[in-house]
């Protein structure tokens, strides 16, 4: 995951939100999950939590693979917004992925915050779920060539579908073959609604 000050490219996710990642952590395994991350190198010997195996050990080092959940495609409901600058957007993610709560917050897998460009200082509101609900939701990510994600959806109620990568605005999104709107949501990834049902998704970099 780079490491850039973009909001819409990951705002350096890894930078201010790694150390929330380590396998040890309660809760690490899900904030994993948010940001796409299935493997994390940790020191050889320390405790890793629920959620994580170890998977290889040499040396001072380990490798420790989150179990469950999905990758690149996830699914989850936009449950509040934050309208500001870019600047003032870009401050308060990098504030809040610098603590627990916050990065708890942000890198929720099925809960997100929407980003919405507007001016001044940012301004957070609640979002109503609208019927939307992951209760039954399944994923089932299919592997397509480099810049172009792909996945198929059932849901039983409406789910907003999210693809872990920067949200830059050369993505291209189409539900059962027909473009459809996307907006950002933290940490500065891309998503769409869909409808109740199986739902076949493709995102395209232009």
């Amino acid at each position: 995951i780079a490491a850039t000050f973009g909001v819409g490219a990951r705002v350096g996710v890894h930078t201010v939100a790694f150390h929330e990642l380590r396998p040890d952590l309660p809760g690490s395994a899900r904030r994993a999950e948010g940001i796409g991350v299935r493997y994390v190198l940790f020191l050889a010997g320390a405790p890793v939590g629920d959620g994580w195996d170890v998977v290889a050990q040499r040396g001072s080092t380990g490798i420790a693979r989150r179990h469950g959940g999905t990758e690149t495609v996830g699914v989850g409901c936009v449950t509040a917004a934050w309208r500001g600058s870019e600047g003032a957007l870009r401050q308060r993610l990098f504030a809040d992925l610098a603590t627990p709560k916050g990065a708890d917050r942000l890198l929720d897998p099925a809960s997100w915050v929407a980003l919405e460009r507007g001016t001044g200082e940012v301004s957070e509101r609640e979002v109503p779920l609208a019927g939307c609900s992951v209760e039954g939701a399944l994923v089932r990510e299919l592997p397509r060539e480099p810049g172009v994600f792909e996945a198929e959806i059932v849901a039983a109620a409406a789910v907003d579908v999210v693809f872990r990568a920067a949200a830059f605005p050369s993505w291209r999104v189409e539900v059962d073959g027909t473009p459809a709107a996307t907006g950002r949501v933290g940490p500065g990834f891309f998503a769409t609604r869909v409808t109740p049902g199986r739902h076949r998704i493709v995102a395209t970099v232009t």
